[in-house]
């Protein structure tokens, strides 16, 4: 998000040699959960209690970065990932496909034609476009 981009941004670009007076950081990342429970990860051993400085802020962003991208999803990813290759790796499909062809496939079009949606719905079992299930 943009809040934290700015701040990491900010982070880096701090010339002063109190950035650990200053950020108060530690090389942990706090978060919450999909529960809403209160969750800390370090970002490399021990960084609970090693602190933020001007010398190790490069290091500090580069591992939030990677957590943030790639380790809090890791669990998600293989789960597609290894849902994704069950179908699509014995298919010859994969062969043929370019980059931006793929990602129209697992991603979908980005743009999204509401009103030729609903002139193209056929409504059944009693639902019209006017059902509260429909309209809400």
């Amino acid at each position: 998000d943009k809040e934290t981009s700015r701040g990491l941004q900010q982070l880096l670009d701090y010339d002063c040699d109190d950035v650990e007076d200053i950020f108060c950081l530690m090389f942990e990342h706090v978060y919450r959960d999909s529960f809403g429970n209160q969750k800390t990860v370090e970002l490399k051993p021990g960084g609970s209690d090693i602190p933020v400085t001007s010398d190790n802020k490069e290091e500090y962003v580069l591992l939030y970065v990677q957590w943030l991208l790639v380790d809090s999803i890791k669990e998600q990813y293989d789960a597609f990932d290894a849902g994704f290759m069950q179908v699509m790796e014995s298919s010859s499909i994969m062969h043929v496909l370019r980059p931006d062809e793929l990602e129209l496939l697992v991603v979908g079009s980005r743009d999204l034609d509401f009103s030729g949606l609903e002139n193209a719905t056929e409504y059944e079992g009693g639902y019209d476009a006017d059902s509260p299930c429909v309209v809400n």
